[in-house]
């Protein structure tokens, strides 16, 4: 539990990570109305079907279609895990693994939903004397095409130290839909990306 409230206090994007051969055990109800509360208003969440090349393509686009009808308001895409090496003996050895259309898939979702975090919301956009002071919280500009062309090895997708990234958190006005003193608070580091599933990693 202290895990995935630390994730989603510090993360500006959220990977919920379910497993296709039963993602709902992954996104229980207790989830859902966490990441749904007001002060979680303004992260953004992703729900990735994991282990698709395990549960099948048939299956795995089932489940998409349901989650996409239940949860309307979210991305949803699939990922493979692992890939069996082409090893010589009989114990089969895998590797992590990706194929280009599913990491495509991920990157433009994870791409779209940075978008969204650059616009104001909608309290802004309507008050002209808030509009001209705010500023989105999250870095605004990203090489997603560097990332794509990168791999899962990437340098620029590290584990982020959550001490670390205490200093640069930025406290919300939630009343006002803005930030305290954002004028004197520089662009951030990094596009700060959060993984909730069996594990719970931060990466920036």
């Amino acid at each position: 539990t202290w895990c995935r409230w630390r994730v989603t206090e510090i993360s500006q994007i959220i990977l919920i990570l379910l497993d296709s051969r039963c993602p709902l055990l992954h996104y229980p109800p207790s989830l859902e109305s966490y990441l749904s509360s007001p002060h979680l208003s303004r992260k953004r969440s992703i729900l990735v079907l994991t282990k698709v090349d395990i549960s099948g393509p048939a299956r795995a686009e089932a489940w998409t279609q349901y989650l996409r009808q239940r949860y309307p308001h979210l991305r949803i895409v699939q990922v493979e895990s692992f890939a069996e090496k082409d090893v010589t003996g009989a114990q089969r050895v895998y590797e992590p693994h990706i194929p280009s259309a599913f990491r495509e898939t991920l990157v433009n979702a994870l791409k779209d939903t940075h978008a969204e975090l650059l616009q104001p919301p909608k309290e802004v956009s309507n008050a002209p004397d808030s509009l001209a002071s705010w500023k989105p919280s999250v870095k605004r500009e990203v090489d997603w095409d560097a990332i794509l062309a990168a791999g899962p090895s990437a340098e620029s997708s590290q584990p982020l130290d959550p001490a670390r990234s205490k200093s640069k958190e930025r406290a919300p006005n939630v009343d006002a839909g803005i930030d305290e003193d954002e004028d004197d608070l520089p662009e951030p580091d990094h596009l700060t990306v959060g993984l909730i599933g069996m594990s719970c990693t931060i990466y920036s």
